[in-house]
């Protein structure tokens, strides 16, 4: 029995995808309505600390989730503080890490000057020109996204 491309066993710093997990740190990427096969029904259920990631962009999660979250995690990361209090708010009971997105919006923040916004993206994208346009996406692709809008956007750029 595989493991499901979702789940990534953790040793140290390295990403592991192999058996055995009882000496394992497994961080599950799914949505919590999923924890119960990856926690019960699969080998991850041997691990030794389960973590999972989850968001939701509205003031409440789905029914159950917070059973599901309480039951089969021993930690769970969220993206932002507002999401910690709205997974709280909703029964959450385990802890709750705020681990940031991943993207540094530095270089596109208005505050700054043109040339410092110019160096950081430089950095960020160095195959990019200074005169090119930068489109970046992070999300699903799924339509409540507006990848639809992000590329007619950049067709009425180039």
């Amino acid at each position: 029995h595989r493991s499901h491309p979702w789940v990534w066993a953790c040793r140290g710093s390295q990403m592991a995808h192999s058996l055995p997990f009882t000496d394992t740190i497994t961080i599950s990427l799914s949505q919590p309505h999923v924890y119960q096969f990856e926690y019960e029904e699969s080998e991850t259920q041997y691990s030794l600390y389960k973590i999972g990631r989850a968001m939701f962009e509205t003031s409440w999660i789905p029914y159950e989730w917070d059973v599901k979250i309480n039951n089969y995690l021993d930690e769970l990361w969220v993206p932002s503080h507002f999401a910690a209090e709205v997974f709280a708010r909703a029964g959450v009971t385990i802890p709750i890490t705020v681990i940031g997105e991943n993207f540094d919006d530095q270089a596109f923040k208005s505050e700054f000057s043109l040339a410092e916004r110019r160096a950081q993206r430089r950095l960020l994208f160095p195959e990019c020109g200074p005169k090119d346009v930068i489109f970046y996406f992070v999300g699903k692709f799924e339509n409540r996204k507006g990848v639809d809008l992000l590329i007619e956007a950049y067709l009425d750029e180039i």
